[in-house]
């Protein structure tokens, strides 16, 4: 058996306030959120970010070495709609990005390729899911859901969508999961 299939994985799910709702003044997600809100792959050294600079959260790319100085490059718009895009992550390998989308009138989770094509919708439901995050793996995507206005819980499903299940439970609310490899 080889070593990658011996590591186990588990996902971390950090606590929102107490509502689970957005407060005055904070992101989308319910969060300050920072300005770059970026995440780097190893796989192919782009940087994924959310972004309002066309007036609603849409997911962008860019290289290492951002979009300043003689050698930038303007980043590349990776999804255009009237709603917010927000929260992307990438597939460990860096060939696919997950993140979570309001189009559909509800936020639930997407993934599409690096480039922006092949935009699937991987949640169908009436509540809020957020905050996708990969399985170091890329086999399965945690991500929270808003059950109620009382509580967040963090799920997790296969990476095409299907084997959803429920990680969390309890009072309060759960959100924000992020993977890590067990040491």
């Amino acid at each position: 058996m080889s070593t990658r299939r011996r590591q186990r994985w588990l996902a971390q799910a950090h606590r929102a306030d107490s509502t689970g709702r957005p407060r005055p003044g904070w992101g989308v997600l319910g969060q300050a959120t920072p300005p770059a809100a970026a995440v780097v792959p190893g796989a192919n050294g782009r940087i994924v970010f959310q972004s309002t600079r066309d007036g609603d959260f849409e997911i962008y790319s860019m290289g290492p070495k951002g979009e300043l100085g003689k050698r930038g490059k303007k980043a590349r718009k990776l999804t255009s709609n009237n709603a917010a895009d927000f929260a992307p992550a990438w597939l460990p390998d860096g060939k696919r990005i997950a993140f979570a989308s309001g189009r559909d009138g509800n936020n639930e989770i997407y993934v599409m390729n690096a480039n922006g094509n092949n935009q699937t919708r991987l949640t169908t439901n009436t509540v809020e899911d957020f905050a996708p995050t990969w399985s170091p793996d890329g086999t399965r995507i945690a991500f929270a859901t808003s059950e109620s206005t009382e509580s967040n819980q963090v799920f997790s499903m296969a990476a095409d969508g299907s084997q959803r299940r429920r990680l969390t439970k309890g009072s309060g609310s759960s959100a924000f999961p992020d993977w890590q490899a067990k040491p």
